[in-house]
């Protein structure tokens, strides 16, 4: 009986320890998913501001190829074009 008695406690103990630990677990998965989301939205903030810089530099080499073509004889008319360019933005 005392054999018995000392298997069953042992038994209960192992099933506390593994419930513990499947506890333990979840709260980490939740804490892995909730890490998982803010990752996931720092990832569309960087997409986006990526975004925006993609498009200044195609509207900077549009200027520099305006300028390119325009040439440096009329500063007037390079200036112009850059304050142009400015009020698009």
């Amino acid at each position: 009986m005392q054999k018995a008695r000392k298997e069953l406690d042992h038994r209960q103990v192992r099933y506390e320890q593994i419930r513990m630990n499947y506890e333990a677990l979840d709260s980490r998965e939740k804490a892995n998913s909730k890490n998982l989301k803010g990752l996931i939205n720092y990832a569309k903030k960087l997409t986006l501001e990526l975004e925006e810089q993609r498009e200044k530099v195609a509207m900077a080499e549009s200027i520099i190829a305006d300028l390119k073509r325009a040439g440096s004889d009329n500063i007037d008319s390079l200036m112009n074009l850059l304050e142009s360019y400015k009020l698009k933005q």
